[in-house]
């Protein structure tokens, strides 16, 4: 089984980071890759949850209601209280860093030999291969897992990782949506206590 994952954040007070993995069985990914590009409307390269209406939103996660994938997400809080402008604040790092070890150790637990994460460019790329090293040191996810990176344009099943990472983080942060509801039992949910 193979696990692709993405991020979906909210900058608000006390703000939230969620971290979603879509687990697809090998034997469904093609099958799944074009369930995915069937949401997409004429013209569109990729599915981004944040600049998606509400009814393409509501298509993308009726593909993976349909296609009956589990998905895990990691949640903590992450607000950087800096006033700089930095990229990607320490505390969002450090989210990223517990949700992704946390979500490693889950996958891994329900069958998972691959994860795919949403490539953010090399830098914050080479902060994720950290988190998995010191993760497999730490003996958090086995050494067996293997992971790496993709970009969304180029693959298709990083969309559905968007779309769980976007529900969960709107019913996560009192959004009235009705899209996490959709997706029923599929999800499971871990809270992380936050950096």
């Amino acid at each position: 089984m193979h696990g692709f994952v993405d991020e979906s954040m909210r900058r608000a007070p006390g703000g939230l980071y969620v971290l979603a993995a879509v687990l697809v069985p090998v034997s469904q990914l093609e099958a799944c890759r074009e369930s995915a590009r069937s949401v997409l409307l004429r013209r569109q390269r990729r599915f981004r949850w944040r600049d998606e209406t509400e009814p393409q939103r509501r298509k993308m996660l009726a593909v993976m209601v349909e296609a009956g994938v589990m998905m895990l997400a990691c949640a903590c809080t992450c607000t950087c209280t800096c006033a700089c402008a930095c990229r990607v604040p320490p505390r969002q790092q450090r989210a990223r860093a517990l949700c992704a070890t946390r979500l490693a150790w889950e996958a891994s637990q329900r069958g998972v030999g691959r994860l795919v994460f949403e490539s953010r460019e090399e830098r914050n790329d080479a902060h994720d291969r950290l988190t998995m090293m010191r993760a497999v040191k730490a003996r958090a996810c086995p050494a067996s897992l293997v992971y790496g990176f993709a970009r969304p344009a180029d693959e298709p099943l990083l969309w559905l990782a968007d779309a769980a990472a976007g529900a969960v983080a709107a019913q996560l942060a009192g959004e009235e949506s009705g899209y996490r509801d959709q997706l029923g039992d599929l999800v499971v949910e871990v809270a992380i206590v936050g950096p």
